[in-house]
């Protein structure tokens, strides 16, 4: 029969995985995060550059149709989920947190049945030393 030290402990096991799963996860949506934003922030800035490259070169060469027509030809910069190695990479870090929360959930329900073991040893352990007490 297992004692109350015993589900504490793998009580403690948990509840620590837990934590690691949660630094773990916060991390990896740092790095998405990271790299979802900056290079938005990025496409944005060149996009907007583009634009105005596009509006000064209508700008300055009028006359010449066909100079004009490739420089509005041009195509903007897309999402960061249009390159395929950041689709790639953004997609297996949506994965691995996907994974980790999946983990995460199992070691947060294995930790509450190790306490509620706990408790329930703890309280039989009680009961047989006021048993051998009295």
């Amino acid at each position: 029969m297992a004692s109350s030290s015993y589900y504490y402990n793998l009580y403690k096991q948990k509840k620590n995985a837990v934590k690691s799963y949660d630094d773990d996860i916060d991390d990896l949506r740092k790095a998405l995060s990271n790299l979802t934003d900056t290079m938005n922030d990025e496409i944005r800035a060149v996009n907007n550059e583009l634009e105005d490259l596009k509006a000064d070169l209508n700008k300055s060469i009028r006359h010449n149709s066909k100079f004009t027509s490739r420089a509005n030809a041009v195509t903007s910069e897309k999402a960061v989920t249009a390159d395929p190695n950041l689709s790639v990479a953004v997609r297996e870090l949506e994965e691995e947190i996907s994974r980790l929360n999946g983990l995460r959930t199992t070691a947060i329900n294995d930790r509450e049945y190790y306490y509620q073991k706990y408790k329930e040893k703890k309280e039989e352990e009680r009961r047989e030393l006021l048993d051998k007490i009295f």
